[in-house]
């Protein structure tokens, strides 16, 4: 389940929570979320994994979540299907992503099927990181 943000301001007595997701960049960019989760606000969308983790541990997170090992379901991890660490994929998806190297230059400084799986769930999972559309009547 999603933490819930709660806002409240005192000028007009009101308060409200909305669920947040845990997601990050890398989530979002290895296929990692649902489409069109049932939450409000994706505040970690445009950070890699490691910030989430150095950031819950700087607000003070609890240890046993903030070192927890990222999975979905038990007997699962992230790491067992990416192929590599969060650690490692964050330095990918930069490369790939955000300094638009070319996948044969990644390919130079990671391992080569590590590097083409990443990208294609990069590519593959594109059309989750799109707004749904909208008919008109």
């Amino acid at each position: 389940m999603s933490p819930f943000v709660v806002y409240h301001d005192n000028g007009i007595n009101f308060s409200y929570s909305f669920p947040s997701s845990t997601s990050s960049f890398c989530v979002l960019n290895f296929d990692f979320f649902t489409k069109y989760g049932a939450v409000d606000i994706e505040p970690n969308w445009d950070i890699y994994k490691n910030q989430v983790r150095g950031l819950s541990g700087y607000m003070g997170g609890p240890l046993r979540i903030v070192e927890k090992t990222p999975t979905a379901w038990p007997g699962q991890t992230d790491k067992s299907e990416l192929g590599v660490s969060y650690e490692d994929a964050d330095r990918i998806l930069a490369m790939l992503v955000d300094e638009e190297r070319k996948i044969s230059e990644v390919k130079g400084k990671f391992p080569a099927g590590i590097v083409e799986r990443l990208a294609e769930r990069i590519s593959g999972s594109e059309h989750k990181r799109m707004a749904p559309s909208c008919v008109e009547i």
